[in-house]
């Protein structure tokens, strides 16, 4: 009896080993023979450095991960809600930051909910702000590593420059 115990445990520690998406989601760190530069990045250093290093028109703030999530329709099961930042702006523009950690195997679906969002918000300021449509037709999705990035902002060069040199 003692040892069905002990196998159960032992079954219950590897199913919870192997469950979700929580750690190194590429079981690649950088600096071992990875050439991404994203992938050991901190979501809300970075979201927060672009927050500071970008002008907006509107006031851009942090959402809560789980708030965020539902407007981009995305789970647990394929972003990591605790290493993952997005901010938003009032909804008087389009402007927005996403940055998130995504679980194995999500990269694409979590880039095409990216993709997903931005014509969600294309339809929704179409006749309430047309100019934000300006800022809509042109959005940094940059997807790398385990890691998903959307910019929505007035210079998406300056974004995607931000970027490319953060950490550099």
């Amino acid at each position: 009896m003692r040892n069905v115990k002990f196998f159960v445990m032992i079954m219950i520690l590897v199913a919870f080993t192997f469950a979700g998406c929580g750690g190194d989601t590429s079981g690649n760190q950088q600096g071992e023979g990875d050439t991404s530069g994203l992938q050991s990045v901190v979501a809300a250093e970075l979201a927060q450095y672009l927050h500071e290093n970008i002008e907006f028109e509107d006031f851009v703030d942090e959402l809560d991960v789980e708030i965020a999530a539902s407007l981009y329709n995305l789970t647990e099961n394929e972003i990591v809600f605790e290493e993952s930042s997005v901010y938003c702006s009032t909804g008087a523009t389009a402007e927005e930051i996403a940055v998130f950690t995504v679980c194995d195997g999500s990269l694409e679906a979590v880039k095409e909910a990216c993709e997903n969002r931005v014509e969600g918000q294309k339809m929704s300021f179409e006749n309430y702000v047309p100019k934000e449509l300006e800022k809509l037709s042109e959005p940094v999705i940059i997807s790398e590593g385990n890691k998903v990035i959307m910019v929505v902002c007035n210079d998406a060069n300056v974004a995607e420059d931000l970027i490319n040199n953060y950490g550099m």
